[in-house]
């Protein structure tokens, strides 16, 4: 496979006649090659991959009126970014009896980074290269119980790695911007992310337990709950650039942070659905989700993991007949309180209220009609109360009440 992506950020101020431009190119080239063999009770899934990923960053600013350029910040190493990732796995999944089936995996993994910054005039940084060799043997055991066609049990055990990538390793990144009063005072800094060559992979170790029951061949109900404890654990936090926490981006103050490593942190939820058939034509589904994530500091006090969403869910019904068909949902998210955000980090506190994200639901419809063989009629209406609301770690509130309707044709 191959792929080639290009990312552009183009930013003006209101009234400025300068025009900045980030522009990220990517080239990904991947090679997989899967196995599989069947005996008896026993399946085997066995191969290997490879993928690399090269990364070209490149920003420049313009004055609109006079066409005339000049060098800006890039996001990423000016000099390039690569990393190449290889990989071998094998599974096997043992069907003891026809009530019980047993589950197991190894993959071993190697992923080698490298970058370079060949202008470190807006950037002074102590390192010019960063190169990386991290490898890792993880696997997996799962256990598959169904003691009658109504009841299901799941069990999984694994464990987990993750390589710091050329966004965790080599990124520069403004996350807010510096707040100034009406009389320019400044009142809370930016906060700038930058570069760490010292950071560790980040280890998990996870198990999740599951349940379903069918209750009458009508009703179906599903309920997960798992549990991760994080080794070097990933995130963001305070940092130095030359010894300064605080330095001047994009002419204005901001405190200086990084991605780091802690020792410890944990994670675990749930999540439960339902699907019930009432009839032929309709149907009720309903799905909710929960998940609580803290850092153990070294003190021995817990801190919040960030990127965690707050409680949310779906719940809609669904009507089937001859040509018509409808369903209405309900979009539900809870609040995200401000003691729940990691702070200074990319949770983006600072585009939420003073107590967090508020809750917030939609209601919303959707509905087609088939007029013959060749035409159907469609119309939806999302966001049907007007709702005025944001998702967690967004700066842009969600659109408003929207309507579409549709007319398809076929000859």
């Amino acid at each position: 496979s191959y792929q080639a992506i290009e990312q552009s950020r183009n930013s003006r101020t209101r009234n400025s006649t300068s025009l900045e431009s980030q522009v990220e190119n990517v080239s990904v080239i991947g090679v997989n090659a899967d196995f599989y063999k069947k005996a008896g009770k026993h399946e085997i899934r066995y191969g290997a991959e490879f993928n690399t990923n090269d990364v070209n960053s490149k920003a420049t600013a313009a004055n609109i009126k006079t066409d005339s350029t000049w060098k800006i910040p890039t996001r990423y190493p000016d000099g390039g970014s690569s990393m190449q990732n290889l990989a071998v796995y094998a599974t096997h999944t043992w069907r003891v009896s026809p009530q019980f089936i047993v589950t197991e995996g190894v993959r071993g993994s190697h992923v080698q980074l490298k970058a370079h910054f060949n202008d470190t005039t807006f950037f002074p940084f102590p390192f010019k290269d960063i190169e990386q060799n991290n490898t890792a043997l993880t696997g997996n055991i799962g256990f598959i119980l169904q003691p009658g066609r109504d009841w299901r049990f799941v069990l999984n055990g694994s464990t987990g790695y993750r390589a710091p990538n050329v966004d965790d390793l080599t990124k520069v990144f403004e996350s807010t911007t510096a707040v100034r009063d009406s009389n320019h005072v400044l009142v809370n800094p930016g906060n700038l992310i930058v570069p760490n060559p010292g950071l560790k992979p980040e280890y998990t170790y996870n198990v999740d337990f599951g349940i379903s029951k069918t209750i009458e061949h009508a009703v179906t109900l599903e309920g997960t709950a798992f549990y991760t404890w994080y080794q070097n654990a990933l995130t963001t936090g305070a940092s130095t650039l030359n010894g300064d926490s605080l330095v001047l981006y994009a002419g204005d103050t901001a405190m200086v942070s990084t991605t780091i490593n802690k020792d410890k942190a944990y994670l675990y939820g749930f999540n439960g659905q339902m699907i019930a058939r009432v009839n032929k034509n309709f149907e009720i589904t309903s799905a909710i989700n929960y998940t609580y994530a803290r850092i153990i500091e070294a003190n021995g006090k817990e801190s919040p993991l960030d990127h965690i969403p707050p409680v949310f869910g779906r719940t809609s019904f669904n009507l089937q007949l001859k040509k018509f068909r409808g369903e209405f949902w309900v979009m539900y998210n809870g609040w995200k309180r401000i003691e729940d955000y990691r702070l200074n980090a990319e949770d983006n506190e600072a585009n939420a209220t003073a107590q967090g994200m508020p809750a917030w639901y939609t209601l919303n419809v959707r509905t087609s009609y088939q007029v013959n063989s060749y035409l159907t009629a469609q119309v939806a209406l999302d966001n049907i109360l007007d709702q005025n609301y944001r998702m967690f770690a967004s700066n842009i509130s969600a659109p408003g009440r929207n309507l579409m309707v549709t007319l398809r044709a076929r000859f």
